[in-house]
């Protein structure tokens, strides 16, 4: 292994209430969390009646847990406890009107 490579520590946390935040669009929030080489995850929060920018297309495997809220995809509704994966080749542009918070993990190409 040379000087400019990173060592990856072996386990890396966050509290999610003080993770970073970032705002993608309107009424839309992005808290943060540890990645890998392997995998991206975030918290994606929707306030009431936002939708995400532009239709989001998947090179590779996305997953997501609804933590609260609803969030509608296409003509799929999705409430909290479910989840869902989103294949590879996929693509949806999601919406909440009444808002929501999920847990998302992307997988790396």
């Amino acid at each position: 292994m040379t000087a400019t490579e990173h060592i990856q520590p072996p386990v890396q946390f966050v509290n999610i209430e003080e993770a970073r935040r970032s705002s993608p669009g309107a009424g839309l929030s992005v808290r943060e969390l540890p990645s890998t080489a392997q995998a991206s995850s975030w918290v994606l929060d929707f306030a009431p009646g936002s939708q995400w920018m532009e239709v989001d297309h998947h090179s590779s495997e996305e997953h997501f847990y609804v933590l609260s809220g609803e969030l509608h995809d296409g003509d799929r509704l999705h409430r909290a406890g479910d989840y869902v994966v989103m294949a590879a080749g996929t693509s949806h542009r999601p919406y909440s009107e009444t808002g929501a918070s999920l847990l998302v993990i992307s997988l790396k190409g």
